[in-house]
């Protein structure tokens, strides 16, 4: 077993503080609904025979990392635009907080309706769920057809809404359109 898939046995090895703390609650980063995938650098892949870390991250438990000293480089050096505002002082840790929490709640919000639209996507990613919604729709006939296109429009909505959301808070700021980390 190598160093990445050994865990930890708590959160105990994060460094205490706001930012810890913010990330411990939001954990967007690592459970699909920001990124597909994690890309591995050169001895990552070598020792995990494999070029990217699906998401949801295994390693992810309770919003803790299991192997948060030993986690993938794009993993350590990753900073949401909240993250970086709040050790900008541009953003406060209550606020950041409130941010996390509304998104989530939106992000909930879209993943149900993905689910009435279609029950299939149970136990998806966001981010696979949104990508297996557009391509099912052709495939569909009947009722499931008539579920879907019921459910289409509201599901646009809120993605849209998180969208806005996400590329304002969470993806990096240099490239608001890169959906890998």
């Amino acid at each position: 077993m190598d160093s990445l898939s050994t865990p930890n046995a708590s959160c105990s090895t994060i460094p205490v503080g706001a930012a810890s703390e913010l990330c411990t609650r939001c954990g967007m980063c690592c459970d699909g609904t920001l990124f597909a995938s994690v890309a591995l650098d050169e001895n990552e892949k070598s020792r995990l025979g494999r070029e990217l870390l699906p998401q949801t991250c295994v390693f992810l438990n309770g919003g803790c990392c299991q192997i948060y000293a030993q986690r993938p480089s794009r993993c350590r050096v990753f900073q949401c635009q909240l993250l970086e505002g709040m050790h900008a002082s541009t953003e406060s840790y209550q606020n950041a907080l409130q941010i996390v929490a509304d998104t989530k709640k939106l992000r909930d919000e879209l993943h149900r309706e993905l689910l009435l639209a279609l029950p299939s996507l149970e136990g998806l990613p966001l981010v696979e769920a949104l990508k297996k919604f557009r391509k099912q729709s052709k495939s569909l006939m009947g009722n499931a057809l008539q579920r879907y296109l019921s459910h289409k429009r509201e599901v646009l909505r809120l993605k849209k809404l998180l969208d806005q959301k996400l590329d304002e808070y969470f993806y990096p700021a240099k490239d608001a359109s890169s959906r890998e980390v």
